[in-house]
């Protein structure tokens, strides 16, 4: 089962604990904002990135809308790791609630 947060709890736990944040959108995407702290590794190319993703701390998974950031939850789960969080709403929600962005 993949768990969900919302765009508010993301940044909570963005500064209160550790843990590995996934950006699955394009680079060209990411490069119009992304969140800090968060690691570029396009869904199409995931596969490629698997060993640079800890099976140690909570993986939060993030895209432009959730799709795609669910699809790539699905893989991590289907893959071994455990601990994983898509982000509900993805960068849109992200936007929408104000939240601070780094270009």
């Amino acid at each position: 089962m993949i768990n969900e947060l919302s765009v508010q709890e993301l940044q909570v736990w963005a500064n209160q604990q550790t843990i590995f944040l996934i950006d699955v959108r394009e680079p060209a995407e990411y490069a119009t904002g992304h969140i800090k702290g968060s690691t570029l590794m396009p869904l199409s190319q995931l596969n490629n990135y698997r060993n640079q993703i800890p099976h140690d701390l909570p993986v939060v998974v993030v895209c432009r809308s959730g799709q795609r950031s669910s699809m790539a939850a699905q893989w991590l789960a289907s893959n071994g790791w455990s601990n994983i969080y898509n982000t509900r709403g993805g960068m849109l929600a992200w936007s929408k609630a104000g939240l601070p962005e780094e270009r």
